[in-house]
């Protein structure tokens, strides 16, 4: 219980599966009470059976603005105040660039960017003083990966999200910080290697850890920019990728 996160509402998007749900699960395990979401309300359910009584959950579509609406209207029903929220965006439809259409920009840019704007907008208003947001985004925006010009696009547009918001915000008590995960044992992460028809191993190779990471090592660091630790620290984006990314800043 070092992160004193005891009895403290918090928020996690996307969180049936992989980072999100390793974050839920970490913030449960150290005494907060979670919200989850997914776009299937299916997926929902069976995540909160192995959550236990402190999670509760609905379904929420970030590509879908009216979707987003009523999940912030289900967390407002279930907390009157907040102390940390999470965001983990869907993923947007892979690809290069010139074989995407309008269609998918405006898509990718609800799921990425548009319902993180509508949440905390929103979900700001009932956070306390000395409460936390995390933003999650992905070592595309340090270095643009390939087939997925969306993410290399729109994703970038979260770290300009986290600066301006956490200038905004810091007179609240509010902190704002944003991850920028590497390579990471998700559902996520196998699809991206069926479409380069790549294995573990060869995604491996050019990692200095020689390994990808666990979503348990990024839900840590997560807890860690939530909790009073890291108290002095907002509007900073921390990578995690075992040191894929080359650059100095």
């Amino acid at each position: 219980m070092m992160y004193g996160f005891r009895g403290k509402n918090a928020v996690v998007t996307a969180s049936t599966s992989g980072l999100g749900f390793a974050t839920a699960r970490s913030l449960i395990q150290n005494g907060a009470n979670v919200t989850i979401c997914s776009r299937s309300m299916e997926n929902v359910k069976k995540t909160l059976e192995k959550l236990g009584d402190k999670a509760n959950g609905f379904s929420c579509d970030q590509s879908s603005p009216e979707s987003v609406e009523n999940f912030i209207i289900d967390v407002k029903s279930v907390y009157k105040e907040l102390h940390y929220f999470v965001y983990i965006p869907g993923d947007p439809k892979p690809g290069r660039f010139f074989d995407l259409d309008m269609d998918d920009w405006y898509r990718a840019s609800d799921i990425l960017l548009h319902s993180a704007v509508r949440m905390i907008r929103e979900f700001s208003k009932i956070m306390v003083k000395d409460s936390s947001i995390v933003i999650s985004t992905s070592i595309a925006i340090k270095e643009p990966l390939p087939d997925l010009a969306l993410s290399n696009v729109v994703r970038l547009s979260l770290a300009g999200l986290v600066k301006t918001i956490s200038n905004e915000l810091a007179p609240e008590g509010i902190r704002v910080n944003g991850i920028i995960p590497g390579y990471f044992l998700t559902p996520r992460l196998e699809r991206i290697m069926s479409m380069r028809k790549i294995d573990l191993n060869e995604i491996s190779k050019p990692i200095p850890l020689r390994r990808v990471g666990n979503p348990d090592e990024f839900a840590n660091l997560v807890l860690f920019l939530l909790s009073p630790l890291s108290s002095y620290i907002t509007g900073t984006m921390v990578t995690i990728d075992g040191g894929l990314t080359r650059n100095i800043f």
